[in-house]
């Protein structure tokens, strides 16, 4: 075989476009008011390396509005993965949220109960006695 010199081909080293998932979603289930808690996943891009890619926490009341109650940036090279965490000091309503992890392209969530009152032991003394 004799490689025709009047023809060329380029190889290409292009990426596909950025695309970051989100997997394995930790951080508590039931959380109060005034808590700070914190929330991590793996973020893992599947597609061009990317640098300053925004990740936010964000509540869902199921009203079709959802709030950003954190955020963080991350810089993920072609198919590297890293956990990513915000911690977010409670001040929503109490309610039941759909709680997650947002990339610009894909989220992890999970079901948050927000109470009033953490849990805490209501203690009553009858009688003390102080020597």
């Amino acid at each position: 075989y004799t490689p025709d010199s009047s023809s060329s081909q380029t190889l290409s080293t292009d990426y596909p476009t950025t695309e970051i998932t989100m997997a394995n979603l930790d951080g508590p289930s039931g959380i109060a008011i005034d808590d700070t808690v914190v929330y991590e996943a793996t973020a893992t891009n599947i597609g061009a390396p990317a640098t300053g890619v925004t990740i936010e926490l964000i509540a869902d009341e199921g009203t079709g509005s959802a709030t950003v109650l954190g955020s963080t940036t991350v810089d993920l090279g072609f198919e590297e993965s890293k956990t990513v965490s915000v911690s977010y000091t409670v001040d929503l309503a109490a309610g039941s949220y759909e709680i997650g992890l947002y990339s610009p392209d894909q989220g992890v969530s999970k079901t948050v109960d927000v109470s009033e009152e953490g849990p805490y032991f209501d203690t009553t003394i009858d009688d003390a006695t102080v020597s």
